[in-house]
């Protein structure tokens, strides 16, 4: 059974695909006329004795212009906890899509820059087959790749979309590795705390390239698609203007990061919460047997924002911004290196039901921002 997803309210992808607005009901008010009905009556054997003059019947109070009345404020929690609810048979769509930035730098001579941007989208399906029901262990879901496009920034011939047809597209160097994706599906095991635990498919994919494989592994599918999960990256109840931290570990290129995240419930409505995040990466010292000229982090930011859905137990939209600059050395040279990072998942309300109004059309990602010179201070 699919389940309705869309919003109840006007709004943007908590396609949610923008930022949901808080409802707002209006009331609507009826003025009571009162009308006396009467009639010529008989001659009385007395005469009628004159009652005392009633006050005119005066209209209900209306409302003051832009104020609603007691009854039309939906109550806001007073917290809320960043639970994920696994609801068996639910599905829903998602937008994921994902902007990298690598600038590299040879300082030569002569210097040699490099700058290469790629853009990928993920629409992907996400159907619950087996809920928690109160029980220990994991939920079960089936995630299904839908559709994928890809940008790798080297013109219009490179560009991949996989609801394009075959024939269109015979001399694609990525339709080979991006094809087969396309319809996959996989099964995820997902905690209470809503961890990625594991992914499980993937294994009619080929072995060649072995990048298409690296797509669908374990650690790409956490980064990608683990927020729907684990967005608020805690269980307790949080009030509006509090902070929490969280922190994550990652080895790159034989780099110890770890990265301080700093969490802040902005506000909490009757249906929604807003929370933004920044973040500090920093590297440890390598080890003493590492390899001499092992890039070192010169520089680490995140920042980013959610919007939780109360109702759906998962967030409407998602986006996470990561700016990491090295240095390296190869031989007597300097390297320095940069990537941007940038990540948008939208939730994608099903299609409405015939003789309805559509949901809203989902927004564009944001504006990938122009990153600062590799190596500068």
């Amino acid at each position: 059974m699919s389940l309705e997803l869309g919003r109840r309210r006007g709004g943007d992808w908590r396609s949610r695909a923008a930022s949901p607005l808080p409802r707002l009901a209006t009331t609507t008010w009826c003025l009571l006329v009162a009308m006396a009905c009467g009639s010529a009556s008989a001659a009385q054997p007395e005469p009628a004795q004159p009652t005392p003059a009633q006050p005119p019947a005066q209209p209900p109070a209306q409302p003051e212009a832009g104020k609603l009345t007691p009854i039309d404020r939906a109550e806001a929690p007073a917290t809320v906890r960043f639970a994920p609810k696994h609801v068996p048979d639910r599905e829903a769509s998602f937008l994921v899509s994902t902007r990298t930035i690598d600038e590299r730098v040879d300082p030569g001579p002569p210097p040699n820059p490099v700058r290469l941007a790629v853009t990928n989208e993920w629409y992907i399906t996400l159907r619950c087959v087996e809920g928690l029901g109160g029980q220990a262990g994991d939920a079960v879901y089936v995630l299904r790749l839908a559709r994928i496009r890809v940008d790798p920034g080297l013109g219009p011939a490179e560009r991949f979309d996989s609801n394009r047809p075959p024939e269109k597209d015979p001399s694609n160097p990525l339709a080979a590795a991006h094809r087969s994706l396309a319809g996959l599906e996989l099964t995820l095991r997902v905690d209470d705390q809503g961890l990625i635990r594991s992914v499980e498919g993937g294994e009619t994919l080929p072995a060649e390239p072995s990048a298409t494989r690296d797509l669908v592994s374990p650690p790409t599918i956490r980064r990608l698609f683990g927020p729907i999960f684990s967005a608020g990256r805690t269980l307790d109840a949080r009030a509006p203007g509090q902070t929490w931290t969280a922190t994550d570990r990652l080895g790159i290129e034989g780099v110890r990061l770890t990265t301080e995240t700093t969490l802040t419930l902005a506000s909490l409505d009757a249906d929604v919460a807003r929370v933004t995040f920044a973040g500090q990466t920093t590297s440890a010292p390598p080890a003493p047997d590492a390899p001499r000229g092992l890039p070192r982090l010169t520089r680490g930011e995140s920042r980013g924002d959610f919007t939780w859905d109360l109702e759906l137990g998962f967030p409407t939209r998602w986006y996470f911004e990561e700016v990491l600059e090295f240095k390296g050395q190869a031989g007597e040279r300097e390297l320095l290196a940069a990537t941007t990072s940038q990540i948008l998942i939208q939730h994608r309300p099903a299609p409405a039901a015939s003789g309805q109004p559509a949901p809203p059309s989902a927004p564009q990602a944001p504006a990938a921002p122009t990153p600062e010179p590799v190596g500068k201070p």
